[in-house]
């Protein structure tokens, strides 16, 4: 398992609620397992486009200003990719129309989510 696969598991790992937790927000067994995919998806996605950006950037490099200019880059990055992908489940519709709009998501990567699960049976998020 390469360093980048380590961290994605033990990421997923810490963010992923038990099953019962997501049965208590109104979640069945099999829509859990289907948005841990989708989810894993989107945050698959991001991450391979933003490795082909850093790499390009990186290999632009010529000053010292640049290498600072990629590491600002990379910690507001982190900080929007961290706060964005937030596994529980009573947000989880948000994170993932926040997803599709974004282009991370194909609006049917959810199409099979039942039409029940809406924000408005979390409460305000």
């Amino acid at each position: 398992m390469g360093v980048l696969e380590r961290r994605l598991w033990l990421w997923t790992f810490n963010q992923v609620e038990s099953g019962a937790e997501g049965i208590e927000h109104g979640w069945s067994l099999q829509e859990q397992e289907i948005a841990q995919r989708v989810f894993d998806l989107a945050y698959e996605r991001e991450i391979t486009d933003l490795l082909q950006t850093v790499s390009a950037q990186a290999g632009a490099i010529t000053e010292a200003k640049d290498v600072w200019r990629l590491n600002d880059f990379l910690n507001a990055k982190r900080h929007e990719v961290d706060g964005k992908y937030d596994f529980r489940y009573p947000y989880l519709i948000v994170v993932f129309a926040r997803l599709v709009k974004e282009g991370w998501l194909p609006p049917p990567g959810v199409g099979r989510l039942r039409p029940q699960q809406t924000s408005q049976d979390y409460g305000s998020v």
